[in-house]
């Protein structure tokens, strides 16, 4: 696939993106939450760390048209990934349900100390 057609597929996807979350000064930069932990922050940095060493694209804190916010919207894979801390599994599950469903989601653990 050539730069083209992965950008006409990113733009695609970003019509399920919150118009404010869309341009391009957040693609690929880290947004921290200031009400998720340290550890969290710190498992959603080296996710994304790992997502641009592998020439991934990716949003974070992401706000969906459908509403919900996911903590790292992988655009190149078609991922939602969601990192888990005081939040439960089956916590996670419900939220996801407002996610659009061309995504997969993947659930991380944050390390514990």
């Amino acid at each position: 696939m050539n730069k083209q057609q992965e950008k006409i597929i990113e733009n695609s996807l970003l019509r399920f993106v919150r118009n404010s979350n869309r341009f391009g000064s957040h693609i690929n930069s880290v947004r921290i939450n200031p009400t998720n932990g340290y550890l969290h922050e710190k498992k959603k940095f080296d996710i994304c760390f790992n997502l641009i060493q592998s020439g991934k694209r990716f949003l974070t804190e992401t706000i969906f048209e459908t509403g919900g916010i996911a903590d790292i919207l992988n655009l190149t894979d078609k991922e939602i990934i969601e990192i888990l801390s005081t939040e439960k599994e089956k916590d996670c599950i419900e939220k996801a349900k407002k996610y659009p469903s061309v995504f997969s989601i993947r659930m991380v653990k944050a390390e514990e100390k």
